[in-house]
């Protein structure tokens, strides 16, 4: 196993597997501006959220094989939601796994491209390595996000909205 860098530039967490309600892959548009529409309008009164790391329980995936504007957002949903519950949306069940996780500036395209190329160079000085099996798995979320301003100590004190990238990984 290689020496691992002293300052790590990224957390390793696990994240199990979790039943979801799930955008499908489209553009941004249509998985970001609709599904997240339609899940704010039907939401936790009516489909009961599971969280599944911080307080939040969503993740945006993208899949890099077919460009940045295949977007697929999932939301953890509780054991007792059904199809019926979320059509015209789909139930999946997310796989989970071990990921690289560092922040970034959330809508921010070059940050978010040099902390994936960031955390993909610490990944490998680590006793881990990029997982392709899951590559289409390179996630976003926003860890702490609230409409009624509850974060907005949050956003003065950093000047952006922070968002977490979450890179797949496994043991080497």
């Amino acid at each position: 196993m290689q020496a691992m860098s002293k300052t790590p530039e990224a957390t390793i967490v696990r994240i199990p597997k979790f039943r979801a309600v799930s955008s499908g892959y489209q553009d941004y548009d249509g998985a970001v501006n609709k599904f997240m529409g339609w899940l704010w309008r039907n939401g936790p009164d009516t489909i009961p959220m599971a969280n599944i790391i911080f307080d939040n329980g969503d993740f945006m995936l993208y899949d890099g094989r077919n460009g940045d504007n295949n977007l697929n957002w999932v939301r953890a949903v509780q054991d007792s939601v059904t199809n019926n519950d979320v059509a015209p949306y789909g139930l999946s069940e997310f796989e989970g796994g071990l990921y690289a996780v560092a922040p970034s500036i959330d809508n921010d395209v070059e940050s978010i491209i040099a902390v994936v190329g960031k955390t993909h160079a610490w990944v490998n000085t680590s006793g881990f390595i990029y997982d392709e099996d899951r590559g289409h798995q390179n996630m976003k979320q926003m860890i702490y996000f609230s409409d009624d301003g509850e974060y907005s100590d949050l956003l003065k004190g950093l000047g952006y909205v922070q968002t977490m990238i979450y890179v797949p990984v496994k043991l080497k």
